[in-house]
């Protein structure tokens, strides 16, 4: 029984130490709320996309990836920080 368990925690360190994967789970749970509420502001405006300034379009794409590195760096911690945000995000859709 003891060695199950190991192989068991083990096969879930190797799942999760994926860079890549976290990396782009990362950026995709944050870039879906920065687009949504992005998106959201341009349509209650009345705008167009062209309307919105250089340096928000600059930090809607930071975001991203900073969410992404930080994903990267703190893993498990940072992706379930995310998708907890991601959860209680009140979108009107």
């Amino acid at each position: 029984m003891p060695s199950q368990k190991s192989s068991d925690s083990e096969g879930t360190q190797k799942q999760n130490s994926n860079p890549v994967k976290n990396f782009l789970l990362g950026a995709s749970l944050s870039g879906i709320l920065i687009f949504a509420y992005l998106s959201l502001s341009v349509d209650m405006t009345y705008g167009s996309l062209a309307a919105v300034e250089t340096w928000r379009l600059a930090v809607a794409i930071a975001v991203p990836i900073a969410c992404g590195l930080l994903a990267v760096f703190f893993k498990d911690r940072a992706i379930a920080w995310l998708s907890q945000i991601f959860e209680s995000a009140n979108f009107p859709f």
